[in-house]
């Protein structure tokens, strides 16, 4: 079965871990040496068991940003910084692993404050300003402009194999979020995401129909390229899109369609209650 593991829980067993480490004072000098370099080991062997899972996650978290952006973007940009920054500083980032804590992960979840994408990547907000998006420079300005909005924004990064259902997204969302507004420092919520995504090509390269075909017109051989339809790799972005206020695409390479949605924290929660609904109306 499935489990969620999240950064606020590893954090947790680390200080419970601190709270057990107390030398006991009726034992004799030699009882509390050896019982101190008992826990030392202790120590040792919880820290290389974290330093484990933490490696584990950084390579998955690594890879499904690639995952997500395709290579020729991945490229542009420092994914080991992005993922050192949503293991590190996210306001909540959360895993679904399904063989215990060292797996590694088949799905993560992470909401990234604005301000520091800004600061430590800004290699991804030269990113989306080189698309031209007249609305979303707007947007970007207005960030600069407002230190409180910008505070209150955040990119919000995720991806899952393909094989993980549907039914995880909402879930996820709901447990992520509810983090996220323990850890802030007040009790506004965020008020704008910007989710990162992609579509795919269908029938890229496998099917016949989408070739150019030669037809006869007026007996001048002519060629119809069909239109590329592209489709969502994953159910929640269809109603992204459909709730975003902002949303343009990138550059398609090699079947794959990069596209960003800006949403607000009612349309974020619109999106999800309509993910619920209809996966409900599936059963």
């Amino acid at each position: 079965m499935s489990e969620f593991v999240t950064l606020s829980q590893k954090k947790r067993k680390a200080d419970d871990l601190n709270e057990e480490i107390e030398i006991d004072i009726d034992t004799t000098d030699d009882e509390q040496q050896e019982r101190k370099a008992g826990e030392d080991n202790d120590d040792d062997d919880y820290e290389d068991i974290e330093d484990g899972e933490q490696d584990i996650d950084f390579h998955s978290v690594k890879s499904l940003l690639r995952q997500v952006l395709g290579n020729e973007i991945s490229m542009k940009l420092n994914l080991s910084k992005i993922a050192d920054l949503i293991l590190e500083k996210a306001l909540a980032t959360n895993f679904i692993k399904c063989d215990g804590e060292l797996s590694d992960p088949y799905c993560f979840l992470s909401f990234l404050p604005y301000d520091i994408i800004n600061k430590e990547a800004t290699d991804l907000i030269h990113l989306l300003k080189s698309y031209e998006n007249v609305n979303l420079n707007i947007f970007l300005q207005s960030l600069q402009n407002d230190t409180k909005l910008a505070k209150k924004t955040c990119f919000v990064f995720s991806e899952r194999f393909i094989n993980m259902p549907h039914e995880v997204a909402s879930p996820l969302y709901d447990i992520t979020m509810n983090e996220m507004k323990e850890n802030s420092e007040d009790a506004e919520e965020m008020k704008f995401y910007l989710i990162i995504s992609r579509k795919y090509e269908i029938n890229y390269e496998n099917d016949d129909s989408l070739e150019d075909k030669e037809v006869n017109e007026d007996d001048n051989n002519k060629k119809v390229k069909h239109a590329v339809d592209y489709e969502y790799f994953h159910l929640e972005d269809e109603f992204f899109a459909k709730n975003a206020k902002i949303q343009f695409e990138g550059v398609p390479k090699k079947g794959l369609l990069p596209v960003y949605y800006l949403l607000s924290n009612d349309g974020l929660k619109k999106s999800l209650l309509e993910v619920q609904q209809e996966i409900a109306s599936w059963t």
